[in-house]
């Protein structure tokens, strides 16, 4: 925000990490938060950024060259509306990045399957006028080229993708997938991913098992977040993960006849995105209630095609 919006990524970078470059005015090296991550190595930066994004935290813009923007839900942050929680990565993941081995990376992949998704992807940027590893790293290709994954939920597996670019790119890179895997007769290898226990863990935080907690009291979302001093999204967020774990029904959350409409429609289309859910079905859904159905069937599809 101190920036005024008006720079790219590796310039923002530069800023946090007290760059001596001449780039730097006398202006920008007076403000409190220059030189404040001089610590943090850029690409950890780099990573800490694109989460943001992500998580629809922060933006890029759509000009030739882009600069970061903030959201509303950025603004909400900004005025102590909401609380932010990024996920550090495990210790094996700081390994592999620093060049040391890990099980994920020496397994050989499916060069073929590589070529396409990276095709695709190249087709995804070029749509939204991003880089491509925007879209998604080469690790995640690999991934992907390894472990066929062939749901929503199996795709969440892979690294690199959050809910945004499930929602985003998902059904985009899983009809590459299934119909390769369809065509040459493979099965899904996503059990195998060794990481997945540990990621569930992970995600469930002490943040999302006291919402949990309260829910469970009987409390509702909008006076959970009162009494916690969360946006209503955030408490919402914490609840819709212990969908994904099968620990709440989504009959807690949505009424039953939206859950028979919803599926109705997922049974149709398994791939369907929120936005066309929502198109569908009015304004009489929200978008809460489409992911709340739309994580618990795709972890239920995901468990029959396991």
């Amino acid at each position: 925000a101190r920036l005024n919006q008006r720079f790219g990524i590796g310039m923002v970078i530069d800023f946090f990490r007290g760059s001596q470059a001449e780039k730097m005015t006398p202006h920008m090296r007076a403000l409190p938060t220059y030189g404040i991550g001089k610590d943090t190595p850029a690409e950890t930066w780099k990573r800490i950024i694109q989460l943001l994004c992500d998580n629809g935290l922060l933006k890029k813009s759509d000009d030739v060259y882009s600069v970061l923007k903030l959201t509303q839900r950025s603004l909400a942050v900004l005025k102590g509306e909401e609380r932010v929680m990024l996920v550090k990565p495990a210790k094996e993941e700081v390994l592999q990045e620093s060049g040391k081995s890990k099980d994920k990376s020496t397994k050989p992949h499916d060069k073929e399957l590589f070529e396409l998704l990276r095709v695709k992807r190249t087709e995804l940027a070029r749509r939204d006028n991003v880089p491509p590893y925007v879209v998604l790293g080469d690790n995640a290709l690999v991934e992907m080229a390894i472990y066929y994954p062939q749901t929503l939920v199996e795709l969440e597996k892979i690294s690199g993708f959050g809910v945004f670019k499930i929602n985003k790119y998902g059904p985009d890179f899983l009809s590459v997938l299934t119909r390769y895997c369809n065509e040459r007769n493979i099965g899904s290898q996503a059990s195998n991913i060794t990481s997945i226990k540990k990621r569930r863990e992970r995600t469930l935080s002490s943040s999302d098992i006291e919402s949990f907690r309260l829910f469970r009291e009987g409390m509702s979302i909008p006076e959970i977040a009162s009494k916690r001093g969360f946006a209503t999204t955030t408490i919402e967020g914490h609840l819709l993960k212990f969908v994904q774990e099968g620990k709440l029904d989504p009959s807690e959350l949505v009424d039953h006849y939206k859950i028979d409409k919803i599926t109705k429609l997922l049974n149709g289309n398994a791939m369907a995105g929120l936005t066309e859910l929502k198109t569908a079905l009015g304004p009489d859904y929200s978008y809460f209630e489409l992911r709340v159905v739309k994580t618990a069937f795709d972890t239920k599809r995901s468990g029959q095609l396991a």
